[in-house]
Order: structure tokens, then C-alpha cells, then sequence
């Protein structure tokens, strides 16, 4: 498989494992397929549809070439970390803001 599509499959592997469906019995299989579908979560039949795309892309040869786009679970896993816009060459756009704690005077700021 390639490594492109990995971090979207352990994202559809982790909602199933969370949905009713699989609570209920059901193996992931039959999870996936029509009739027990549509009971699972939006965001997992999101996460199936975007994993089917995937899939798809690694045949085209336009895709395979430029690759496949991140995924925004990565994003939401790893939210706390702050993000700064890259340059080339892996330099930051902005220098980084020193941290405040809002309890500064005024007549500090203006000196």
C-alpha cells in the first residue's frame, strides 16, 4: 500500500472502531458495504469516501506523480502545535511573536 494512503486508512480503522456498527457484532466488512452503511457516522463515511479516492489516485498516473494531498485528520491530531507558514527551503515566512502573558503594563509597551 502506499504510504500516502496510510494515514487515512488508520483514520477509517479508528472510526469504525468507534461506530455502532462494529458494537454491534458486525464485521468491519459488512461495516463498509450498503446495507449497514449509511448507519455509520458522517464523518466515516467521509473517511471511507476520501480512503476510495486515494486508492484511486495511485493509478492515475498525473497523481502518482505529484502525489497525494495531506489529510486534515493529521491536522486535527496535531492541533496544539502551531503551524507557520513555510518559504522555500524551509524557512519560515515570520519570525517568531514573543509569547505575552497579557499582565504587561502599558508604560512598558510605549518605551
Amino acid at each position: 500500500m502506499p504510504s500516502s494512503c496510510k494515514e487515512i486508512r488508520a483514520a477509517v480503522v479508528e472510526c469504525l472502531r468507534s461506530s455502532d456498527c462494529i458494537a454491534q457484532g458486525n464485521s468491519p466488512a459488512d461495516c463498509i458495504r450498503m446495507p449497514l452503511k449509511e448507519s455509520l457516522p458522517t464523518q466515516c463515511q467521509q473517511l471511507l469516501h476520501a480512503y476510495g479516492q486515494c486508492k484511486r489516485r495511485n493509478i492515475d498516473m498525473r497523481y502518482r506523480f505529484r502525489g497525494n494531498n495531506p489529510i486534515g485528520t493529521a491536522q486535527e491530531i496535531h492541533a496544539n502545535q502551531e503551524s507557520v507558514p513555510q518559504l522555500y527551503g524551509g524557512r519560515p515566512a515570520l519570525p517568531p511573536m514573543p509569547g505575552t502573558s497579557g499582565n504587561e503594563d502599558e508604560t512598558d509597551k510605549k518605551e
